[in-house]
């Protein structure tokens, strides 16, 4: 298989969990679903409104985060929307984002979630500390 040894943030795919880590990556997985041992990463950006701040949003969201392989970041935002932003696989990403969701969905009177490739500029997923709250 074909590695490189330097760092490419910008792959939607990895070849394992530790690539990033150990920075060898197939270079065939540049190739969006070019084998089955890629995996897809994806990043979520999503706007909360509602009655969101001061109400211990980003605390909880933070908590939720850790129970989860996702990368990112919450913030309050100056119209008092919350700005969420997830990186990681599909599936912890989708479960992660459903479960803020639903876990503050009292708080919540809308939501848009905009999803693209994911960009690697928070680390690696499953590092602890790698989800934080911005100010």
């Amino acid at each position: 298989m074909p590695t490189s040894r330097f760092p490419k943030k910008n792959l939607p795919y990895l070849v394992n969990r530790d690539a990033e880590r150990t920075g060898l990556y197939d270079d065939r997985c540049s190739t969006r679903g070019a084998f089955d041992h890629c995996v897809p990463m994806i990043r979520q950006t999503v706007h909360f409104e509602g009655q969101v701040q001061g109400v211990g949003f980003r605390y909880t969201t933070t908590n939720i985060a850790q129970r989860f392989a996702v990368a990112g970041y919450v913030q309050n935002l100056p119209d008092g929307r919350v700005l969420l932003v997830a990186e990681g696989q599909p599936e912890d990403v989708h479960a992660f984002v459903d479960t803020v969701r639903d876990r503050m969905g009292r708080h919540l009177s809308g939501h848009q979630v905009d999803e693209s490739q994911a960009t690697g500029q928070f680390g690696l997923a499953e590092d602890p500390d790698v989800f934080s709250v911005r100010y």
